[in-house]
């Protein structure tokens, strides 16, 4: 089994980090010449890690996890997930059972108090922040420290690295503009490095660990080819080399595609997530993890969809290659172009169209105040028997059931500040769909 780097983050649409995104991007990015092209371990990314999402995980990849990485608020006592706030005491018991992890790194603010727990669970060596970080700076540590990591460095190394680039920016290291806090106070210790890295006592030889540099499968495939050379050598003599190409299983990727035939990260959850262009409030609809399978076998065959939207399939029988092979591609809002009845795997790479579907999901919009146009923050906005509040940026969002997808729905609006309680009635949205928010302006008292 291929070890796996596991990056969980998790954004507030009440206190955003508008430097998550990136720095989820960045990441994969930099780790991708080394777990896409050469195969040497996986990386699973969850943009909205839930604690059942990260439960499930961590207990499914067990015994492969050798980095733990999470990105978001954070406090001494607890990581801010989507589902609420999980505290530090439950995730360090979860983590102190994987066997093979060698670092945790917790990229929130004043997260050293979790250190304690995590290394007398058995954790080697956790990477935590000893008061409040910035934001934009919080990115930067994790482009810089991978960066060190996919070359080569130990992990000691890469953080040293890091010591020397915040040395090297002086005074600018110290200014917190966007912290990832969960408490509300205005105290911190200013300071230049506000990462620290620790381990175990008697522990330091954790420190030398690096990224895995051979794959499992490239392993196990030359123990094979050794194993296969003599009776190669001696099939030769009698012409039985077509034997072994024709018993030979074969790995092969699916890249996906859209119809213009570009790259498509339309697999990943990349769109899970909705921007709002005004106001830089995150909108959240429901992820989903696609399946992608071949049919032609008993059982099917799951394909592997990793962070760049790719179908992977290792160790395919021969048999299937250049065959005519029906598909399932479970998923709410993506299918296969043109719904074609099977696929052939020509070669080791082919390309799939992935198109979305036209699903309704959704009404929202943002209220403000009438005439200066104010977002007007925690106006109660009730469709049907819920109600939610609108954030910071006047936005709301109410995902919709089936049955009232098709229909226009209207909604109510009331707050102490506004003359009276508004009616509106608003189109459902496509899930996709890239338009402005419903806009809805109040008068005030």
């Amino acid at each position: 089994m291929s070890p796996i780097i596991y990056l969980a983050f998790a954004n507030s649409s009440d206190n955003p980090l508008y430097q998550l995104s990136a720095e989820e991007r960045s990441i994969r990015e930099i780790l991708r010449e080394r777990y896409v092209n050469k195969g040497h371990f996986l990386v699973e990314s969850n943009s909205y890690s839930k604690l059942d999402d990260l439960r499930k995980d961590l207990t499914q990849f067990k015994d492969q996890i050798f980095l733990f990485h999470y990105s978001g608020h954070a406090s001494g006592k607890s990581v801010l997930l989507p589902s609420g706030r999980a505290a530090a005491s439950g995730l360090g018991k979860m983590l102190g059972e994987l066997p093979n992890l060698k670092l945790v790194i917790l990229n929130g603010c004043e997260t050293q108090a979790q250190v304690d727990q995590l290394l007398a669970l058995g954790v080697p060596a956790v990477i935590a922040t000893h008061t409040k970080i910035e934001d934009r700076l919080a990115r930067k540590f994790s482009e810089q420290f991978y960066e060190s990591l996919v070359q080569g460095y130990s992990i000691e190394e890469a953080y040293t690295q890091w010591v020397n680039y915040l040395e090297t920016l002086g005074e600018d290291a110290k200014a917190i503009v966007n912290p990832r806090d969960l408490e509300e106070d205005d105290d911190y210790i200013e300071q230049l490095n506000q990462w620290g890295l620790f381990y175990k006592k008697g522990g330091a030889e954790s420190l030398q660990a690096t990224l895995p540099k051979v794959s499992p499968n490239e392993k196990n495939r030359k123990r094979i080819y050794l194993l296969l050379a003599g009776v190669l050598l001696a099939l030769a003599s009698l012409g039985g080399l077509s034997i072994y190409n024709s018993v030979q299983p074969f790995d092969f990727v699916f890249e996906v595609v859209d119809r213009d035939g570009q790259a498509s990260r339309a697999l990943t959850g990349e769109l899970d997530k909705l921007n709002m262009e005004a106001g830089d409030s995150l909108m959240m609809i429901e992820k989903e993890t696609p399946e992608f399978s071949l049919t032609q076998t008993d059982p099917p065959i799951m394909g592997r969809i990793n962070v760049e939207g790719n179908i992977y399939f290792e160790d395919l029988p021969h048999s299937l290659r250049n065959n005519a092979l029906g598909y399932s591609l479970k998923s709410k809002y993506y299918q296969v172009a043109g719904r074609p009845e099977s696929i052939k795997m020509k070669g080791n790479r082919g390309k799939l169209t992935i198109e979305r579907t036209e699903v309704l999901c959704c009404i929202k919009g943002r209220v403000r105040i009438w005439p200066d146009l104010i977002p007007l923050e925690g106006a109660t906005v009730v469709f049907q028997d819920t109600a939610v509040k609108t954030n910071a940026a006047g936005y709301f969002e109410f995902r919709i059931p089936e049955h009232a997808q098709k229909r226009i729905q209207k909604v109510s609006i009331s707050h102490p500040d506004m003359k009276s309680t508004r009616h509106e009635s608003i189109q459902p949205e496509l899930i996709f769909q890239d338009k402005s928010p419903w806009d809805i302006n109040v008068d005030p008292k």
